[in-house]
């Protein structure tokens, strides 16, 4: 989703393992899942899934989404997407501070937040840089990601574009990014990573980081459950990323 007011889909198959506990995207109503046990340990080094972040220059290409080949469904054409914050003064205090945001946010879940591109495999590629400009966008946004509402992208890339916000804004787009990416519906719930109403986007000088919530109102906007009411959101971030071992 582009929070500026873009949305954009796309559809396409893999068949993908998970760790232990954890399910491949289906087309499974929300009502029928069965949540997971509770996700209850913090973050540590390692983990299932990969979420890569990348800060620096990045050229890109067009066609099916493969992080591993810079190759975006998302973008025009070939296009150089501009490194994140590159001449700040404090530029790595703040690229440590989205990381461990991210880690934060995602530490209970069986996955690896890391700034190294995994050599090998699938992961998800996060791309902090440039402007919606550069990937061809003619609206405003802050952020980018293709909606999955059914299927898994093995190596989805995902936008959160230079524009001033604060540290906790940045991590909370990518949040998000990831949620659509996976399926998750979006809320309407204050402070949930994956609101998506007014309330929930309008700028703020310093955004509370957002958390991945429990049992959560669905977003009359939500692209992936469209008529839906309430959902445990913890229970079906777990059921795809499985929960830290």
């Amino acid at each position: 989703m582009a929070r500026g007011g873009l949305l954009v889909s796309a559809f396409l198959a893999c068949a993908c393992d998970g760790p232990p506990g954890a399910q491949p995207i289906d087309a499974t109503p929300y009502a029928d899942v069965m949540p997971p046990p509770a996700c209850d340990k913090p973050y540590a080094p390692g983990g299932f899934y990969k979420i890569y972040l990348s800060f620096d220059e990045l050229m890109l290409t067009r066609g099916p989404d493969d992080a591993s080949r810079n190759r975006s469904s998302l973008v025009p054409g070939p296009v150089t997407l501009t490194a994140f914050r590159p001449t700040a003064l404090d530029r790595e205090v703040q690229l440590q501070a989205i990381t461990s945001g991210l880690q934060l946010v995602f530490g209970r879940f069986n996955v690896e937040i890391t700034r190294t591109r995994p050599p090998s495999g699938d992961y998800i590629m996060v791309a902090f840089g440039g402007s919606s400009g550069d990937v061809g966008l003619t609206l405003a946004s802050d952020s980018i990601a293709a909606i999955n509402c059914e299927v898994v992208v093995r190596r989805p890339i995902m936008f959160v574009f230079d524009v001033g916000q604060s540290v906790n804004a940045a991590v909370n787009a990518a949040v998000e990014d990831i949620g659509d990416s996976l399926g998750i519906a979006d809320s309407a719930t204050p402070g949930d990573c994956m609101c998506n109403t007014p309330e929930c986007i309008l700028p703020a000088p310093l955004p509370q980081l957002c958390t991945i919530g429990g049992v959560v109102v669905l977003s009359p906007f939500s692209e992936c459950d469209p008529g839906g009411t309430i959902v445990d959101e913890g229970a079906l971030f777990a059921r795809h990323l499985g929960c830290r071992p």
